[in-house]
């Protein structure tokens, strides 16, 4: 029962760390996926209680903090820009 409890309360904050880093840059499907479009037209798809995300179209599945997916999202974009 601990364990389930610990796990909860993890997800809880990693939530709560993701909306004060993303929560204005992405929208929502729910509060369990969220999604935003990168310069070029692609999805990221993105589950805060897990900190994974991924390109749409590719197969890999990322994990990370909400600062790895936002650092990741500004080297994506000035990428793009040049």
């Amino acid at each position: 029962m601990e364990t389930m409890l610990t796990t909860n309360v993890t997800k809880i904050s990693r939530m709560k760390v993701a909306e004060d880093i993303l929560g204005r840059m992405f929208k929502k499907h729910s509060i369990y996926h969220w999604y935003y479009f990168l310069p070029s037209g692609q999805k990221i798809d993105y589950w805060p209680t897990t900190n994974k995300w991924r390109i749409e179209g590719h197969e890999v599945i990322r994990k990370g903090t909400p600062k790895d997916l936002l650092t990741f999202i500004e080297a994506f974009r000035e990428e793009f820009e040049e």
